[in-house]
Protein backbone atom coordinates (compact mmCIF):
# COMPACT_ATOMS: atom_id res chain seq x y z
CA UNK A 1 0.00 0.00 0.00
CA UNK A 2 1.36 3.71 -1.00
CA UNK A 3 2.17 6.53 1.26
CA UNK A 4 3.28 10.17 -0.11
CA UNK A 5 4.62 12.51 2.86
CA UNK A 6 1.90 15.88 2.25
CA UNK A 7 2.22 19.24 4.19
CA UNK A 8 -1.15 19.54 5.31
CA UNK A 9 -3.34 17.69 6.63
CA UNK A 10 -3.32 13.54 5.49
CA UNK A 11 -1.58 11.11 7.33
CA UNK A 12 1.11 9.39 5.35
CA UNK A 13 4.24 7.61 5.41
CA UNK A 14 8.26 9.08 4.35
CA UNK A 15 10.84 6.70 4.32
CA UNK A 16 13.71 7.03 6.31
CA UNK A 17 17.05 8.02 5.41
CA UNK A 18 16.25 10.07 1.98
CA UNK A 19 17.94 13.34 1.23
CA UNK A 20 15.43 16.02 0.13
CA UNK A 21 15.92 15.58 -3.38
CA UNK A 22 14.98 11.67 -3.78
CA UNK A 23 12.45 12.42 -1.24
CA UNK A 24 10.59 15.30 -3.84
CA UNK A 25 11.44 13.09 -6.51
CA UNK A 26 9.62 9.99 -5.18
CA UNK A 27 6.63 12.19 -3.99
CA UNK A 28 6.29 13.33 -7.53
CA UNK A 29 6.69 10.17 -9.04
CA UNK A 30 4.16 8.33 -6.72
CA UNK A 31 1.50 11.09 -6.96
CA UNK A 32 1.59 10.45 -10.84
CA UNK A 33 1.09 6.70 -9.80
CA UNK A 34 -2.13 7.66 -8.12
CA UNK A 35 -5.32 7.97 -10.43
CA UNK A 36 -7.30 11.21 -9.45
CA UNK A 37 -11.04 10.50 -9.22
CA UNK A 38 -13.68 13.02 -8.62
CA UNK A 39 -17.29 12.41 -7.80
CA UNK A 40 -19.76 15.09 -7.04
CA UNK A 41 -23.58 14.33 -6.24
CA UNK A 42 -25.61 17.15 -5.53
CA UNK A 43 -29.47 17.94 -4.78
CA UNK A 44 -29.76 21.11 -6.49
CA UNK A 45 -29.38 21.71 -10.30
CA UNK A 46 -26.16 22.90 -11.95
CA UNK A 47 -27.06 26.27 -11.97
CA UNK A 48 -26.79 26.87 -8.26
CA UNK A 49 -24.16 27.73 -5.78
CA UNK A 50 -23.87 25.70 -3.00
CA UNK A 51 -22.05 24.30 0.13
CA UNK A 52 -21.45 20.71 0.42
CA UNK A 53 -19.48 18.23 2.62
CA UNK A 54 -16.21 16.60 0.79
CA UNK A 55 -14.14 13.87 1.83
CA UNK A 56 -10.70 12.23 0.37
CA UNK A 57 -10.75 8.73 -0.07
CA UNK A 58 -7.38 6.71 -0.88
CA UNK A 59 -9.09 3.36 -2.74
CA UNK A 60 -6.91 0.58 -3.77
CA UNK A 61 -8.38 -1.75 -6.42
CA UNK A 62 -7.76 -5.43 -6.47
CA UNK A 63 -5.59 -5.04 -9.82
CA UNK A 64 -3.16 -2.92 -7.39
CA UNK A 65 -3.87 0.31 -9.04
CA UNK A 66 -4.14 3.09 -6.07
CA UNK A 67 -6.65 5.99 -6.93
CA UNK A 68 -7.18 9.24 -4.90
CA UNK A 69 -11.24 10.04 -4.71
CA UNK A 70 -12.68 13.40 -4.08
CA UNK A 71 -16.23 12.61 -2.65
CA UNK A 72 -19.35 15.27 -2.45
CA UNK A 73 -22.55 14.30 -1.54
CA UNK A 74 -25.44 15.86 0.16
CA UNK A 75 -25.35 13.88 3.25
CA UNK A 76 -24.98 14.88 7.06
CA UNK A 77 -21.61 13.71 8.03
CA UNK A 78 -18.74 12.36 5.97
CA UNK A 79 -18.88 9.13 7.53
CA UNK A 80 -22.23 8.94 5.73
CA UNK A 81 -20.55 9.88 2.50
CA UNK A 82 -18.08 6.98 2.84
CA UNK A 83 -20.40 4.54 3.66
CA UNK A 84 -22.60 5.39 0.66
CA UNK A 85 -19.80 5.68 -1.86
CA UNK A 86 -18.10 2.57 -0.77
CA UNK A 87 -21.30 0.77 -1.45
CA UNK A 88 -21.43 1.59 -4.72
CA UNK A 89 -17.73 0.72 -5.23
CA UNK A 90 -16.66 -2.52 -7.03
CA UNK A 91 -13.15 -4.45 -6.75
CA UNK A 92 -12.13 -2.73 -3.88
CA UNK A 93 -9.08 -4.23 -1.84
CA UNK A 94 -9.21 -1.31 0.59
CA UNK A 95 -10.27 2.06 1.57
CA UNK A 96 -9.46 5.03 3.45
CA UNK A 97 -10.44 8.32 4.43
CA UNK A 98 -7.34 11.17 4.19
CA UNK A 99 -9.63 13.73 5.55
CA UNK A 100 -12.52 16.12 4.22
CA UNK A 101 -14.13 19.86 4.10
CA UNK A 102 -16.31 21.86 3.06
CA UNK A 103 -16.86 22.15 -1.15
CA UNK A 104 -18.77 25.36 -2.63
CA UNK A 105 -19.00 25.25 -6.63
CA UNK A 106 -20.49 28.18 -8.35
CA UNK A 107 -20.93 26.59 -12.16
CA UNK A 108 -21.79 30.18 -13.20
CA UNK A 109 -18.71 31.90 -12.60
CA UNK A 110 -16.99 28.35 -12.93
CA UNK A 111 -15.59 28.77 -9.76
CA UNK A 112 -14.40 26.10 -6.67
CA UNK A 113 -13.44 26.33 -3.57
CA UNK A 114 -12.79 24.59 -0.54
CA UNK A 115 -12.61 25.39 3.17
CA UNK A 116 -13.04 23.75 6.45
CA UNK A 117 -12.25 20.21 7.52
CA UNK A 118 -13.85 16.89 8.58
CA UNK A 119 -14.33 16.24 12.69
CA UNK A 120 -13.96 12.62 12.03
CA UNK A 121 -11.56 12.57 9.47
CA UNK A 122 -9.32 15.89 9.93
CA UNK A 123 -7.86 18.28 7.35
CA UNK A 124 -6.97 16.94 3.85
CA UNK A 125 -3.70 17.28 1.90
CA UNK A 126 -4.52 20.72 0.16
CA UNK A 127 -2.22 19.47 -3.18
CA UNK A 128 -4.44 16.33 -3.09
CA UNK A 129 -7.57 17.93 -2.95
CA UNK A 130 -5.94 20.59 -5.82
CA UNK A 131 -4.85 17.67 -7.69
CA UNK A 132 -8.41 15.83 -8.19
CA UNK A 133 -10.21 19.22 -8.37
CA UNK A 134 -7.87 20.55 -11.39
CA UNK A 135 -8.29 17.03 -12.77
CA UNK A 136 -12.00 17.45 -13.09
CA UNK A 137 -12.99 21.04 -12.97
CA UNK A 138 -9.91 22.13 -15.66
CA UNK A 139 -11.26 25.00 -16.96
CA UNK A 140 -12.50 26.71 -13.17
CA UNK A 141 -11.01 28.77 -10.91
CA UNK A 142 -10.12 26.95 -7.78
CA UNK A 143 -9.01 28.03 -4.30
CA UNK A 144 -8.66 25.28 -2.34
CA UNK A 145 -7.76 26.13 1.30
CA UNK A 146 -7.88 24.12 4.51
CA UNK A 147 -8.93 25.79 7.75
CA UNK A 148 -9.68 24.91 10.60
CA UNK A 149 -13.32 25.51 10.54
CA UNK A 150 -15.77 22.46 11.22
CA UNK A 151 -19.06 23.13 10.15
CA UNK A 152 -21.86 20.46 12.11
Amino acid sequence: QRSIECCEGGTREKPNGMDAEAEALQEADALEDVLPVCAVEHAEDRGGVYDEKYLMLEVQRSCGQVELHLVSMPLGYHSDIKRSYCDKLRDILSVSARGGGILRIDHAARKVHTYGQSGGYGAPCRADVERVLRSAFADYELDVTVTPYIRG
